[in-house]
């Protein structure tokens, strides 16, 4: 591909690719500076781009296998610190941010941040795979190519990530497991103020199919507010053990 056809074509791709650095890392600032990376190895090598896949699944690989180093750099997250941030202190700080009229909560948003987080916890490759699959909709194939993969080594993957992200989150989240000790979406819903606690919460547990669908529409809305997401990126990361 010439570099004028690629620089064309590519501010198509930037948001797909930010969203999915952003999923994959959680906070903000690390997920920018992974795209940044990666667009400028995309950028060093697209006179090698040959078409054997599209520019779209080109640039997710590069862009995933940047952010895979970057995890694999890092140490897994503790689910710990979701709870941690329900405790005074952290309570604390969340009231300050409802602080601001504007702020909402949504638990849809909430739970995407959430499924973040424990993805962290996971072997990196395992969450890119549920990722690159379940929300970002690539074909068996594709997402196979992305990860360097044969199909059936993706198949089997995708199916241990599912496996090992339902547990973990089936033994933290209270909306899904009645023991589950992370309470934190029905704690964030009580100190909402009226009129900005969102959706009500899930009378009852949610399985596993329907906490990917809650990501996906969570996903999709590009209007949603981030700020306490952003927060809670921000509070998690202050939280975890140094490389």
């Amino acid at each position: 591909m010439d570099r004028a056809t690629f620089e064309s074509q590519l501010p198509e791709h930037l948001p797909a690719l930010r969203a999915l650095a952003r999923r994959l890392l959680g906070h903000a600032d690390d997920a920018h500076d992974v795209v940044q990376d990666a667009l400028v190895k995309a950028s060093a090598s697209v006179a090698d781009f040959r078409g054997d896949s599209s520019l779209k699944t080109w640039l997710f690989a590069i862009t995933t296998r940047t952010a895979l180093d970057h995890l694999r750099a890092s140490k897994p997250w503790r689910n710990q610190v979701l709870i941690d941030a329900c405790d005074e202190r952290g309570r604390s700080s969340v009231e300050a941010k409802f602080g601001d009229p504007s702020v909402h909560f949504d638990v849809g948003q909430h739970i995407a941040f959430c499924f973040t987080c424990v993805g962290r916890a996971l072997e990196p490759r395992a969450h890119a795979a549920l990722l690159l699959k379940e929300v970002f909709g690539l074909e068996n194939a594709e997402a196979a190519r992305v990860l360097e993969l044969t199909e059936p080594a993706f198949r089997h993957a995708l199916s241990a990530a599912r496996a090992a992200m339902s547990a973990e989150f089936d033994g933290l989240c209270a909306l899904v497991n009645k023991q589950g000790p992370c309470y934190q979406c029905r704690a964030l819903r009580e100190l909402a103020p009226d009129g900005r606690k969102g959706p009500a919460l899930p009378a009852t547990p949610l399985p596993f199919d329907e906490r990917l669908s809650l990501l996906r529409r969570a996903h999709a809305d590009a209007g949603a507010d981030q700020r306490l997401t952003d927060f809670f990126f921000s509070y998690v990361r202050q939280q975890q053990p140094a490389p």
